[in-house]
């Protein structure tokens, strides 16, 4: 007896959208966009920005650079020491700073203090006083970088967050479907991002529509449901 085959999902997500006007601000973020509108007060030319994942800290990063003035801004990423002297001049911003060279990242910030580079800013999901760092200098500097902190999302944005992430896959799901997600999930940008891959996924392996039954089944897989 011939098998059915079995569907081999795609990831079919459409690419982000980071433009200011795809930004949903809440008050969970309110801080963090009013910062980045105010680059010329920062202290020391330099600003962090701090939130769990998932939570538009990469979505404000690509505003505030596509918004800088006639010099534009630097992407870093991958850094070298020798490379610096080419960012003078120039504004920078550094995803998952965090996780950057230590000696680059020390330099960028004396930079900054220096004036000569216009403005940097750094994000990261852990506070900068709390990177695992080893050059005290270093150390001591981040401690002072001025952080504008972005909370897990309320009620309202989580609504908006599972949309456009079903949305980017091309998943329109009821509105009911949407509440049964923000009310039975896990409240945090991260779980909707799992959710929605896992839903997608799932959806598309039975050939049918994201719905509360299907999610219920997710859930209940994950231990979310008692």
């Amino acid at each position: 007896m011939a098998q059915t085959p079995t569907q081999i999902p795609f990831d079919l997500r459409l690419a982000p959208n980071y433009s200011r006007a795809a930004f949903q601000p809440a008050p969970s973020n309110a801080e963090a966009l009013a910062a980045i509108d105010k680059t010329a007060s920062w202290p020391n030319r330099t600003l962090a920005i701090s939130g769990p994942q998932g939570t538009g800290k990469t979505h404000l990063g690509h505003i505030w650079t596509t918004e800088q003035g006639e010099n534009g801004a630097i992407i870093a990423t991958d850094l070298e020491l020798a490379e610096l002297g080419a960012l003078r001049g120039k504004s920078v911003w550094m995803d998952d700073a965090d996780r950057a060279d230590e000696g680059v990242l020390f330099a960028l910030i004396n930079m900054a203090i220096l004036g000569d580079i216009e403005a940097l800013l750094l994000c990261s999901r852990v506070l900068p006083a709390q990177w695992d760092v080893q050059i005290p200098d270093l150390r001591s500097r981040l401690g002072a970088i001025t952080v504008a902190r972005i909370d897990p999302p309320g009620d309202e944005l989580l609504r908006k967050i599972y949309m456009n992430l079903l949305a980017e896959r091309g998943r329109t799901p009821d509105d009911a479907v949407i509440d049964y997600l923000v009310n039975y999930g896990q409240r945090s940008a991260q779980a909707a991002q799992d959710t929605a891959a896992a839903l997608d996924r799932m959806a598309a392996a039975k050939k049918s529509k994201i719905t509360k039954a299907l999610a219920r089944v997710y859930f209940e897989s994950q231990g979310e449901l008692f």
